[in-house]
């Protein structure tokens, strides 16, 4: 079965969560776990298998857990399937269950399997989440342990709407001093399209002031 070590490459920093296990009795401190969503399981086995070549299935037990079965076809045609189940979570219940039992099976396929080798390590807690100064910390232990990046606010400067001059308008006024008829008008309107679309974007004065003049000769020549 080809690219199947693929399915193990760890995943981007920005792509691993953390959340608290165990606690301290004051809930100061608290394991931090790594995981990851199960769309993001979902993605690297598109990614490495295409969206044929895999499928999940669901049943569940008298007792309420919920078992996932994982199958890839290799390159015969035919269909291996891992399994491994959940129970209901805290947060989510039966949803949770299902996601839950999704990313397990998939780890018996390599994919986020390191995560679970990473050491325990004690974070101080605010509010019952990870204080976000241990953030930093909690990169490292990743294999690609570079901090995502932090999202900077960027500043759109609108830009200041041209006041029409007489350069502006001068362009068009010149040539349609040599108009004769309607025909030289709507020659010169279509050979000039893109000018003047250019001009309604960036001067919409100066664009007003050309149909304006524009419909002043229309005006004189147009039959009635």
């Amino acid at each position: 079965m080809k690219n199947l070590e693929k399915l193990s490459v760890p995943f981007e920093t920005t792509e691993v969560k953390w959340r608290v296990g165990s606690t301290r009795g004051d809930k100061s401190a608290g394991i931090a776990l790594a995981y990851v969503d199960a769309r993001v399981v979902m993605e690297r086995l598109d990614d490495v298998l295409g969206t044929l070549n895999w499928e999940d299935q669901y049943t569940e037990t008298a007792k309420g857990r919920v078992l996932c079965s994982i199958s890839i076809k290799d390159g015969d045609g035919n269909w291996i399937t891992k399994s491994d189940g959940a129970g209901s979570t805290t947060f989510e219940g039966e949803k949770g269950a299902i996601s839950d039992a999704f990313k397990r099976a998939a780890v018996k396929w390599g994919i986020g399997r390191y995560l679970y080798s990473i050491a325990n390590t004690w974070v101080k807690l605010e509010k019952n989440n990870i204080a976000k100064s241990e953030f930093p910390r909690l990169y490292k232990l990743l294999p690609n342990n570079a901090a995502p990046a932090e999202k900077k606010e960027t500043v759109k400067l609108i830009p200041k709407k041209k006041t029409t001059s007489l350069k502006d308008i001068s362009w068009w006024q010149d040539d349609m001093k040599k108009f004769e008829h309607l025909g030289h008008a709507e020659a010169w309107k279509k050979n000039n399209s893109s000018k003047i679309k250019a001009m309604k974007n960036e001067n919409e004065e100066a664009f007003n002031q050309l149909v304006a003049d524009y419909k002043i000769f229309e005006g004189k020549y147009k039959p009635k």
